[in-house]
């Protein structure tokens, strides 16, 4: 599915894409991935179920949403369907339009109850300088209520707001961010991903 952002003066042409089909994740599928393992090359790039290979990711990642002009890719949010819309991966060209196209998710996205994320240090210190102080106070979701959301994972809180969580062996820092909702007896951190 396309949506037409705009028609910029010239010839370019800037669009936010949602790949939900296989064949819309295929045609799209190097550059995306090209660009997230780039964006967490500091890292070791992306690791786990979806990010494998660029057919890992085909197969295992429902949504990728994509900010490009003409066909230069400057942002990505990958999501995961995990008790709900959670965005697993984001990336950027580093270009200005990239950063304001992952702002612009974000505040619609975290602020609306769209999606949640799960945020490490890095994504943290981005998603601060997006939400005023008062904003981050109403989309922080506490450690017992993220415990509830990944009821599987152990979560050992480290405080109000932030928590500790095993990711491949090791325990790593956490704040999940968004606003979850209660739907049939089981909290989610957002609504479903829906592919119509």
């Amino acid at each position: 599915m396309h949506h037409w952002m705009n028609i910029a003066s010239g010839t370019l042409l800037e669009k936010i894409s949602n790949l939900l089909s296989p064949e819309d994740k295929k045609f799209w599928a190097e550059p995306v991935y090209n660009l997230l393992q780039k964006a967490y090359a500091d890292i070791g790039g992306l690791k786990g179920t979806g990010f494998n290979t660029i057919e890992d990711m085909i197969q295992n990642i429902p949504f990728i949403k994509i900010y490009r002009i003409d066909t230069d890719i400057k942002g990505v949010i990958a999501y995961k369907d995990k008790q709900g819309r959670k965005i697993v991966a984001i990336g950027t060209d580093g270009s200005s339009e990239g950063r304001n196209f992952i702002k612009s998710v974000f505040r619609d996205q975290l602020m609306q109850g769209k999606a949640y994320i799960e945020a490490s240090d890095k994504c943290i210190r981005f998603i601060e300088k997006i939400f005023t102080p008062e904003e981050l106070k109403g989309i922080i979701i506490k450690p017992e209520t993220a415990q509830k959301i990944l009821p599987d994972d152990k979560i050992e809180p480290i405080d109000d707001e932030e928590y500790s969580r095993d990711i491949g062996g090791h325990m790593r820092p956490k704040k999940m961010l968004g606003k979850p909702i209660q739907q049939g007896g089981q909290t989610l951190g957002a609504p479903k991903i829906s592919i119509k």
